[in-house]
């Protein structure tokens, strides 16, 4: 995938407080997020440990047709 060097990824609190997500944005300006930590630490953690497997995956899975 030649963009992933490109692709940023920021831990980011809800509003709420309830948990934090990983916001993975796009060089064309898409933004997704990953959900499901509870902390700072654990969102952090994802990005620096999981995040090339998740590109990786991301780069593999089939795409639905327009």
């Amino acid at each position: 995938m030649s963009d992933a060097k490109c692709i940023t990824f920021e831990a980011v609190q809800l509003n709420d407080r309830s948990e934090y997500i990983v916001r993975a944005m796009w060089p064309d300006g898409y933004e997704q997020q990953i959900t499901g930590f509870t902390d700072d630490a654990e969102a952090r953690a994802w990005i620096t440990n999981d995040s090339r497997g998740w590109l990786d995956w991301t780069a593999r899975r089939p795409r639905p047709s327009n």
